[in-house]
């Protein structure tokens, strides 16, 4: 029979609280997965072609985090300007890119998710990561 003191229960509530806690501040929502078949770049980063997961940190509305294909390596956090979806995109229309000379990675200007009124537009004069 398992026996545990007082003293050891409320460590073992506290640290769970905390978990529960840190888990609750860490949580990101708005996720999409989105292929590029060419390198495109987000400030402070060029990803190479292949899956991304853009994702949005649900109480800090202009914070971005995109991660490797659906695994937990992250590889741009930074935040963006909250915008509305412009007049034109479709709704099934998720990345709107910018322009550059022959070679270069596109620069992704803004992610809008599918079907949400607003997006997240990205400054590359700051450089945030």
């Amino acid at each position: 029979m398992l026996t545990i003191s007082r003293r050891a229960a409320v460590v073992l509530f506290a640290v769970a609280s905390m978990a529960v806690g840190l888990d609750a501040r860490l949580q990101f929502d708005s996720q999409e997965t989105l292929r590029f078949d060419t390198d495109t770049l987000l400030p402070g980063v060029i990803l190479p072609p292949g899956d991304y997961t853009f994702e949005v940190h649900h109480s800090d509305g202009s914070l971005v985090r995109v991660r490797a294909g659906r695994s937990d390596r992250v590889v741009f956090a930074g935040h963006a300007r909250v915008t509305e979806r412009p007049r034109g995109l479709k709704t099934n229309k998720s990345i709107i890119f910018g322009q550059v000379g022959d070679g270069q990675p596109l620069p992704i200007v803004g992610w809008f998710p599918r079907d949400r009124v607003v997006g997240y537009e990205f400054d590359y004069r700051t450089l945030t990561r």
